[in-house]
């Protein structure tokens, strides 16, 4: 499957490659991610990924090869598949089709902002004190709700914020999130 560019400006090219979203970081970035393998607040990311790492429900096989790898060796094996060094990528995954990735990139004045955003709409509209869906105990996960689902979002932004800032942005993306779910109904 041939790149599709999505997005560029100076500081970042996005790209859709089959089942990978990926944004390259033309220059120095802070990145907070949420990033199970070298997550958190850092400057030495390149590459922010999405990945679609199986589908929506029916696909056991591809759930029992994740699970049988610790996170560090999922992290390497995805970014072995889209050809980038692992200690610079941020990644995240998800059952939803990097084909229906919404972006919207806005521009004012010097300040450029893009969003893109992966979600499934029909069981992931949970929020702080719903119940967990997952429980760890002794190394295993146990199911403990029907409802599962990602929404996963990068936000690029051109402009070097504090870390402040940073927690500011994404608490309001977070409250974007929630509201665009609320006036969806999606329950």
């Amino acid at each position: 499957v041939m790149d599709e560019l999505i997005d560029k400006s100076d500081f970042y090219d996005l790209k859709r490659s089959g089942r990978f979203l990926v944004a390259e970081l033309l220059t120095p970035h802070q990145v907070l991610s949420t990033s199970v393998c070298g997550g958190g607040l850092r400057d030495d990311v390149c590459f922010l990924v999405n990945h679609q790492s199986c589908e929506g429900s029916g696909h056991e096989s591809r759930f029992e090869v994740i699970h049988a790898l610790s996170e560090e060796e999922y992290h390497q094996q995805v970014c072995d598949e889209v050809k980038l060094d692992a200690n610079g990528v941020a990644l995240t995954g998800t059952a939803a089709n990097v084909n229906y990735a919404a972006w919207v990139g806005e521009t004012h004045r010097e300040l450029r902002v893009c969003a893109v955003v992966m979600a499934g709409g029909e069981g992931n509209a949970g929020c702080a004190g719903d119940p967990a869906s997952w429980h760890e105990e002794d190394a295993n996960w146990v199911k403990r709700h029907p409802h599962e689902g990602t929404i996963n979002t990068m936000l690029l932004i051109n402009w070097p914020l504090t870390p402040g800032a940073m927690a500011r942005a994404v608490v309001t993306m977070t409250e974007g999130k929630s509201a665009a779910l609320r006036d969806l109904a999606i329950s």
